[in-house]
């Protein structure tokens, strides 16, 4: 449909401009499956209009793609346990899916050269792992405005890392204030 060829468009210009800006790297080849939103002319036409080459020899039924639906696996697992161990409810998917883009990215994998994260592939360097805490875990905020006799930090539940900002700063959800 259009709507769903507009979408496809908008993510991919995202993706080609968030690759560019964040890690020095042009898209010039795009492997896609024979989706009828991938293969639409429109679609291709855009491709072709930023330069970017339509590969349309990717899988074409389920099971051919292994690896991507191995790595869908493991996020769906992540997600779901990180919420129920923190006893969270469904509203807070984006947050654990965040948080798995985040430790997938900055942990070392197997199957690349030398074992390396996806960022150190990428060119940057190796992430500072220091930072890293448990998926919904208690996270204690200094509270600035008290008195001596009061308790200084506040409790609440780290549900991600922010983007743009330095290592070690969290985001915190405070159930009481919600």
């Amino acid at each position: 449909t259009n709507a769903s060829t507009a979408n496809a468009i908008t993510a991919i210009d995202d993706f080609r401009n968030h690759m560019a800006t964040k890690f020095g790297v042009t898209l010039s080849r795009c492997l896609m499956d024979r989706d009828s939103t991938f293969v639409s002319p429109q679609f291709t036409r855009h491709l072709e209009s930023v330069y970017i080459n339509p590969d349309f020899g990717g899988a074409e039924d389920h099971w051919e793609l292994g690896s991507i639906e191995s790595l869908w696996r493991r996020w769906a697992c992540f997600i779901i346990s990180a919420r129920k161990a923190a006893g969270l409810d469904e509203t807070f998917w984006g947050f654990a899916s965040e948080m798995f883009e985040e430790l997938h990215n900055a942990l070392p994998h197997a199957g690349n050269p030398e074992s390396m994260s996806p960022l150190a592939v990428l060119g940057q360097s190796p992430p500072d792992l220091k930072y890293l805490r448990a998926p919904f875990c208690p996270a204690y905020v200094l509270d600035h405005n008290t008195t001596s006799l009061q308790e200084r930090a506040r409790v609440g539940i780290m549900v991600g890392y922010p983007k743009h900002t330095r290592n070690g700063v969290w985001r915190v959800y405070f159930p009481d204030t919600k």
